[in-house]
């Protein structure tokens, strides 16, 4: 038996790692990580720190172009309405790499207690999948998780300083406030978004261009 956590360079995803490494060991252990390619820099060092923890090499599978890649082939930029991203970059290249396993396996995912909605439907989405949901299952939340890293002495991924997750940057997901943080302290890649903006005459955000946002700051 196979046990997969689906590992995102988050605290979540992290914790997750170490639990069920814990529960059910490092031989048959595979911390499955899809990177998008717009990643903070840091995640690369946090990913590091959680493999040796762990005794684990994070096994990246990619689907062979970045965030960027991405938004330049679709000819659009994805949204809360339509994260394409999250499904091209991340969904398909683990279901690909499931589809080459020849053993029964199961699925971690660092869903906290205040995600059992989010829990809910996923197993709904995936009923060919044996999930599981650790941080659930303890009654855990993200800052449960955060402090149980830093107290077996890892450091948090660089991004938590500025945002609550360590998604992309930007992480088409967010919102006005957040893309106000992705101006404040990740300019190039506000810029670089709001740029393609004008270039494919839609925005990320509902309501308002990004270019706009950035004159309410100013």
């Amino acid at each position: 038996m196979k046990h997969i956590v689906l590992y995102s360079n988050g605290a979540q995803s992290a914790y997750t790692s170490y639990l069920v490494a814990k529960k059910c060991g490092r031989k048959n252990l595979v911390l499955l990580h899809n990177p998008t390619g717009a990643e903070h820099p840091d995640s690369e060092r946090f990913a590091d720190d959680i493999s040796e923890l762990i005794g684990v090499q994070i096994t990246e599978i990619s689907c062979g172009i970045n965030l960027w890649e991405l938004i330049e082939k679709e000819n659009f930029i994805p949204n809360p309405r339509a994260a394409f991203c999250t499904r091209m970059l991340k969904v398909e290249p683990a279901r690909k790499y499931f589809k080459t396993l020849n053993e029964p396996f199961t699925v971690y995912l660092g869903y906290t207690k205040d995600e059992k909605c989010r829990a809910e439907r996923f197993i709904k989405a995936n009923p060919d999948l044996n999930v599981m949901f650790p941080l659930i299952e303890k009654d855990l939340s993200a800052e449960d998780a955060k402090k149980k890293l830093l107290k077996l002495g890892i450091k948090l991924p660089e991004s938590y300083l500025y945002f609550q997750h360590n998604n992309c940057i930007p992480c088409v997901k967010g919102g006005k406030s957040y893309f106000k943080q992705v101006l404040k302290y990740f300019p190039d890649e506000f810029w670089k978004m709001a740029e393609l903006e004008k270039r494919f005459n839609h925005t990320v955000l509902k309501d308002i261009s990004l270019e706009k946002l950035a004159k309410e700051v100013a």
